[in-house]
C-alpha cells in the first residue's frame, strides 16, 4: 500500500469516522444486497492482500463515500445533432493520419494500435459548451466545463459516453450496474449519448467485439466543491479489511469468484468474466430512458439540486476493436475492461 503505516491509517480512519462510516447509499435493497454481496466476494480473497485492499477502497467508494446524484444511476438520449455532425466529420477526417496516442491531449483513440487523432483546443471547448445544458439538466446541478484528460478516479463523478460511430457486426452494449442494483446492457446507437455517474456504477464492455472500429466520445465533471479524493477513500477502509481466519472459513460456492487487477474487476469461471450477465436486462432501444425515469424507482437517491458541478475532464475520441477479455471498471477509457473513473 506504501505511505503511512497501517496503525498510522487506522489512527486517521477512527478520527474521521468516530460515529461509524455513513450508510450504503442509495438505500434501495437492490443496491444494498449488491454491495453487501461485493463485500462478501472480497472477504474470500485471502492470498493476495493488494487485490484485497483495491477490492475495499473500490467498494468503499463506491458503496459509501461517493454520494448519488440521480435515481437510476444512468439514462440514454439523444445527442445534438450539431455535436455529432461534428464528431462524425472530424472522426472520418482524422483517421488516415492517426499517430500514437498521447496521455494529457484530447482526441481520437484508435484501438487496438491505439493511434491518436488529437483535438484543437477550441473544437473541445465548442463541444464541452454545447453539451453543457444536456448535462446540467440530467444532473439537476450547474456545471462548469474544464479540461483535465486522464484525471484521478474520484475526480469523475458525472459522465457521459458520447456514441459517434462504429463498423460492427452486431450491437456491443455498455454493461452497466443501476443503484436498484440491476445489470443493465444498454447499446448505443450513432447519435446517441449515455449518462452515467461514473464513481458509482461499475460499467464496461465485457462482451466481445465483432467488427472493425468502435468510436465514443467521453465526459467527465465533479462538484466544484468536490473534496472526496484518493485519500478520502484510503482512510475509509475499515480496520477489518485484513484477512481473518473467520475469512478462511467462509463458503466459497455461495457466490461467484471475484479477482481485481490493475484494470478492475472480473469473475474468472463465468461467460465474458462476468456472471451477472446472465440475469441482465437488455436496454438496445428507448427502454433506457422509460426504465431510468420510473416514479419511485430508487427511494433516497440524490442531493440537493443547489449543488454545482465543474467538468473534470474534456473530450476524448475512442476507437475501439477486437477487445476480448472483459473487467468491471469506473474510468475514462472504455473498452472491455472494467475499474474506476
Amino acid at each position: 500500500m506504501g505511505g503511512p503505516s497501517e496503525a498510522d491509517r487506522v489512527i486517521r480512519h477512527k478520527q474521521k469516522w468516530s460515529t461509524g462510516l455513513p450508510p450504503i447509499r442509495p438505500n434501495t435493497t437492490g443496491w444494498v444486497k449488491l454491495m453487501v454481496a461485493r463485500e462478501q466476494q472480497l472477504r474470500r480473497l485471502t492470498k493476495d492482500v493488494q487485490q484485497r485492499w483495491d477490492g475495499f477502497m473500490d467498494l468503499m467508494q463506491s458503496s459509501r463515500i461517493v454520494p448519488n446524484f440521480t435515481r437510476s444511476g444512468f439514462e440514454k438520449r439523444r445527442t445534438l445533432p450539431m455535436v455529432h455532425e461534428k464528431l462524425s466529420s472530424r472522426l472520418l477526417g482524422g483517421l488516415a493520419a492517426a499517430a500514437d496516442e498521447q496521455l494529457g491531449i484530447s482526441g481520437l483513440l484508435i484501438t487496438p494500435q491505439t493511434k491518436f487523432v488529437p483535438l484543437t483546443p477550441n473544437e473541445e471547448e465548442v463541444i464541452l459548451k454545447q453539451l453543457q445544458p444536456m448535462h446540467e439538466e440530467w444532473g439537476g446541478v450547474q456545471l462548469v466545463p474544464v479540461k483535465a484528460y486522464g484525471l484521478r478516479v474520484q475526480d469523475h463523478v458525472i459522465s457521459s459516453i458520447v456514441h459517434v460511430g462504429h463498423d460492427a457486426e452486431e450491437p456491443w452494449p455498455i454493461v452497466i450496474e443501476g443503484l436498484d442494483g440491476t445489470t443493465y446492457e444498454v447499446n448505443l446507437e450513432e447519435g446517441e449519448m449515455l449518462f452515467y455517474e461514473s464513481a458509482k456504477c461499475m460499467h464496461g464492455r465485457p462482451h466481445p467485439f465483432r467488427g472493425r472500429w468502435y468510436s465514443s466520445l467521453f465526459v467527465h465533471y465533479r462538484p466544484v466543491d468536490w473534496s472526496i479524493d484518493t485519500a478520502t477513500i484510503v482512510d475509509a477502509v475499515p480496520p477489518g479489511w485484513m484477512p481473518t481466519d473467520e475469512d478462511m472459513r467462509l463458503d466459497g460456492a455461495a457466490l461467484p469468484e471475484l479477482q481485481l487487477s490493475t484494470t478492475g474487476f472480473l469473475n474468472p469461471d463465468c461467460a465474458d468474466r462476468w456472471c451477472p450477465l446472465a440475469d441482465s436486462v437488455r436496454l438496445w432501444g428507448g427502454e433506457a430512458n422509460a426504465r431510468a425515469s420510473q416514479p419511485g424507482l430508487l427511494a433516497g437517491a440524490g442531493i440537493g439540486s443547489s449543488a454545482q458541478l465543474q467538468c473534470a475532464a474534456g473530450a476524448a475520441l475512442a476507437f475501439v476493436a477486437l477487445w476480448r477479455f472483459g473487467r468491471w471498471r469506473r474510468g475514462p477509457r472504455e473498452s472491455a475492461d472494467f475499474k474506476s473513473v
